[in-house]
C-alpha cells in the first residue's frame, strides 16, 4: 500500500475512534455519523476490525492504553460481552491491544 493510501486509511480509523477508546464505523462524519447527529457507539467488533488494520499497517493505534481500558471495562461492566459472537470479538481486540487474557491483568 502506497504511503497516500495508507494515510487515507489512517485517517478514517482515526474518525472512527470514539472518546471512551472504542471503535465505531459509523461514528465518522464523512459516512453521515458523527457527534453531531448522535451516531455510534463503541463495539467490539468495530474495536477490533480497527486494531487489525492498524496491525496491517504496521503502525501503533493512537491512545492505545485507552482502548485496552474501554475493551477491558465492557468485559466487566457488559454482560453481553460474555456470549458469542461478542465474546469473540472483545477478546480479539483486548488481544490486539496488547491485553492479556489472565484474571490478574483483567483487574488492571
Amino acid at each position: 500500500m502506497d504511503g497516500l493510501n495508507q494515510e487515507t486509511l489512517s485517517g478514517y480509523l482515526d474518525r472512527c475512534r470514539m472518546p471512551d477508546g472504542g471503535y465505531c464505523y459509523f461514528h465518522d462524519p464523512e459516512n453521515g455519523g458523527g457527534f453531531s447527529s448522535g451516531a455510534g457507539f463503541s463495539n467490539g467488533a468495530d474495536t477490533a476490525w480497527a486494531l487489525s488494520t492498524y496491525r496491517w499497517l504496521k503502525t501503533d493505534p493512537p491512545k492505545l492504553a485507552d482502548t485496552r481500558a474501554w475493551l477491558r471495562v465492557e468485559l466487566d461492566r457488559n454482560r453481553i460481552t460474555q456470549f458469542s459472537p461478542y465474546l469473540f470479538w472483545f477478546l480479539r481486540g483486548l488481544l490486539l491491544a496488547g491485553g492479556s487474557l489472565s484474571a490478574e491483568d483483567h483487574r488492571h
